[in-house]
């Protein structure tokens, strides 16, 4: 996602420089400390020691059981399984802010020593973000909230696209293949990433961009009408859509109506229809990365307190899947990896 225009001052930057500090002392002490007053050493805080032994990582996600966060969490657990001791607890609100922010909370009682979130609604989960970060946890962003990384200390990095670079790319693919009105179909209320990708497609085509609100993946028959009597009102040239499985339930009005569809991220379906020609192109970016990199990166960062990213963005994508390079792909997907 794009900075903000008033972003308030990073804090990273002092924090980083406070641990700096301290680490130049850790070679003149030894490990140990001195008493000025009485001369004798002592060990350092348990705080201080490197973690050892069994690890929890949660990954904390607003996402569902389809086939963008499948393979997200498909990532994460092949992360954790090459890590010895690592217990990882995946959990997906399904679009539900306030139960993800009772995840969060939950994950923090029962002793997390890392936490990964998609921060879909950052308002929503920031009193759990404030607790995590007060109880000294490690935190990462994923897919959604890259701008988290940047206002809070406690977030090591964002691992995801910038939402708004993506857009801007769609929108521009489609203003080459002769799109001059769209509609964006925008299926979670709230969700800051899907307004960027909107807003970056409409910066991209250069023409009219209509938003669509619509029902979304828990109805796809309801999803799929209201976008067919969008396109009976607005007679657009192109329609986009933000999810695998929304395009899967809008493929069928967008084509009947002679329309160019095209979608955010990949699933099976998308695939094949994409290699057929029925879909222009899929936005990729990676969920498998998104589940996978969180994962090591924090038990890194537990372990070994390394930090990636220096608080910004490790991008995942995007890139865009065509009809010439959708069945290399496709191969891939079918290993529940892409």
């Amino acid at each position: 996602m794009p900075v903000p225009h008033a972003r308030p001052t990073p804090r990273r930057p002092r924090r980083r420089a406070m641990l700096a500090a301290g680490l130049l002392a850790v070679p003149a002490i030894a490990g140990c400390t001195v008493d000025p007053t009485s001369g004798t050493t002592t060990s350092p805080d348990a705080s201080d020691a490197p973690h050892t032994g069994p690890m929890r990582i949660a990954v904390i996600t607003h996402g569902d059981a389809g086939g963008f966060w499948s393979t997200v969490r498909r990532g994460a657990e092949d992360a954790a399984a090459t890590l010895p001791e690592v217990t990882l607890d995946y959990q997906g609100s399904a679009g539900d802010a306030r139960l993800q922010s009772e995840m969060i909370n939950a994950a923090i009682n029962q002793g997390a020593d890392a936490i990964a979130v998609s921060a879909a609604d950052p308002g929503a989960i920031g009193g759990a973000l404030d607790r995590a970060e007060a109880a000294g946890i490690p935190l990462i962003t994923l897919n959604s909230g890259a701008e988290l990384a940047q206002t809070r200390a406690g977030i090591i990095t964002h691992v995801g696209q910038s939402e708004r670079a993506a857009g801007v790319a769609a929108g521009e693919a489609l203003a080459e293949a002769g799109a001059a009105t769209v509609l964006c179909i925008v299926h979670e209320q709230n969700n800051t990433g899907l307004q960027e990708r909107c807003a970056g497609a409409d910066e991209g085509l250069g023409g009219e961009l209509v938003r669509v609100q619509v029902t979304g993946a828990r109805d796809p028959g309801q999803t799929a009408r209201e976008i067919g009597a969008a396109m009976d009102a607005n007679d657009p040239d192109a329609v986009l859509t933000l999810d695998p499985d929304i395009a899967s339930a809008a493929i069928r009005e967008v084509n009947d109506r002679g329309g160019t569809l095209a979608t955010f991220d990949l699933s099976p379906a998308v695939l094949d229809a994409v290699a057929a020609g029925r879909i222009l192109f899929a936005v990729d970016q990676q969920p498998y990365l998104q589940g996978y990199l969180p994962v090591i990166f924090l038990e890194l960062a537990v372990r070994n307190r390394n930090e990636v990213g220096a608080g910004g963005l490790v991008a995942t994508g995007p890139a865009l899947v065509t009809e010439e390079n959708a069945g290399a792909v496709a191969a891939l997907a079918e290993q529940g990896t892409r």
